[in-house]
């Protein structure tokens, strides 16, 4: 039992579909939650809010959590400006004017003290919150009309006619619906002992990472016992997964990477069509001609060998050979002949195959490894020397393969007797025979057609 059919009976196609999809799906909700994690405090590509922003308005509980996976605490300038401010609606509500002036001074106060700091080093500073900042004291400019910030807020809080119902209840309905929400956005990040901003989100990915780990050893394992005998060539082959197997602290970058081996395993799924991508194509597109060129080196050797051996016959068993049936026996013998080296001699020399291609591949692409796609051409060539073994394997077990062989035999037998039977002096025949043998297996090694 072949290696591909053991593996079939070890798991059905079902199966690893099944368990493809189930990765899939751990792979991308780990993606995801990079992305997420990534944009909770950056601004996302079409818009000025953080998924911090958009879910405190809108899924206030997953910024409590999240806001304690990132260190994150409220700022606490903002919330004693929130309570001042709360402090002064009671009172103006409340129609107690003295309460009212003393929390209003308070509050024009922190605003000055907020608009005069400098950029960086302000209470907005530590939250990356100095462009809310400045949307701040453009909205307070807009709603009162002043020139300055300054101006805005002295108008805002400090006018006499604030005690009027229909003013306050405007300026409180602008306060909460344009002011409170950009000041709400504002926190402060805790940092850790390293120096550097407290940030728990490898707590979570640990746990995707371990995952990985053991998807990445169950399908080692199976490789080394089902598939491939070379099992130690099964980490460089899927190199590309290291970004998978461990979890930074800090750094971004690595988890973004996991966009390559996730891309990878939904391409092997099925999802996305194999003959999209620059080394699929490449492989596809040689594929044939790799299949030919393994077949046409084995037939030459074999042809070779023959004409040594038909050099010892002597010219009237030739004759006999040809003008009686041995000339359909001989026809049976070579097919039998080829069966043997189609199922016997071709797997025992893979590796001298492979050795081969790898110096041939490397040949065709040398010419471009001096060009500006250099670097491109760097990554197919290692990967196609990485995957060669595979390669030369799956040409010489498939039925694609084996069928080409019995194809080119059978061509070179209907030639070989055509040509032995026609009139010509039978004293020379086992010279020209040989000669003819020693022909085809010499233009077969050169790449040629035998017509």
């Amino acid at each position: 039992m072949d290696s591909t059919a053991l593996k079939k009976k070890v798991m059905s196609p079902a199966v690893r579909r099944i368990y493809g999809y189930c990765f899939l799906a751990v792979a991308l909700l780990n993606f995801a939650l990079i992305l997420f994690d990534y944009f909770y405090l950056e601004e996302l590509p079409f818009g000025n809010k953080t998924i911090r922003d958009i879910s405190g308005h809108y899924a206030s509980k997953i910024s409590v959590f999240y806001d304690s996976v990132k260190g994150i605490k409220p700022h606490r300038f903002t919330v004693e400006y929130m309570e001042e401010y709360h402090l002064f609606k009671n009172a103006v509500l409340a129609n107690n004017g003295t309460d009212a002036k003393k929390h209003a001074l308070t509050l024009f106060e922190k605003s000055e003290y907020m608009i005069d700091s400098p950029y960086g080093s302000g209470p907005f500073s530590s939250g990356k919150g100095d462009g809310q900042l400045e949307v701040i004291k453009n909205n307070i400019k807009n709603f009162t009309g002043a020139d300055s910030a300054h101006d805005g807020f002295r108008v805002f809080f400090l006018s006499e006619d604030i005690m009027q119902k229909e003013v306050h209840e405007k300026r409180f309905a602008f306060f909460e619906k344009y002011m409170m929400p950009v000041l709400q956005r504002n926190y402060s990040r805790s940092i850790d002992g390293h120096g550097r901003y407290y940030d728990h989100f490898y707590l979570i990915d640990r746990w995707f990472v371990y995952f990985f780990i053991a998807d990445f050893l169950f399908r080692w394992c199976f490789s080394a016992v089902f598939v491939s005998k070379k099992w130690y060539l099964f980490p460089l082959r899927r190199w590309y997964e290291i970004f998978n197997l461990f979890y930074p602290h800090y750094a971004l970058w690595p988890r973004l990477m996991r966009s390559l081996p996730l891309y990878i395993r939904i391409r092997e799924s099925g999802i996305l069509s194999d003959s999209e991508g620059l080394i699929p194509e490449i492989i596809h597109e040689n594929a044939d001609i790799i299949a030919r060129e393994i077949s046409s080196r084995v037939l030459a050797n074999i042809f070779l060998q023959t004409s040594a051996t038909i050099k010892t016959l002597s010219a009237e068993d030739v004759k006999k050979i040809i003008q009686g049936e041995g000339g359909e026996k001989l026809k049976i013998m070579f097919t039998d002949i080829s069966r043997v080296v189609i199922r016997d001699v071709l797997p025992a020399m893979s590796d001298d195959f492979a050795l081969y291609l790898r110096n041939i591949i490397r040949e065709i692409l040398d010419p471009w490894l001096t060009t500006s796609i250099a670097p491109l051409v760097r990554a197919v060539l290692l990967n196609l020397e990485i995957t060669i073994q595979d390669t030369v394997d799956s040409a010489l077990y498939s039925e694609k393969g084996r069928e080409e062989n019995i194809r080119l035999m059978e061509e070179f037998i209907n030639i070989f007797l055509k040509r032995i039977s026609e009139e010509q002096n039978f004293t020379s025949v086992r010279e020209n025979l040989a000669s003819f043998m020693e022909m085809a297996g010499r233009e077969l090694a050169a790449g040629k057609r035998i017509d």
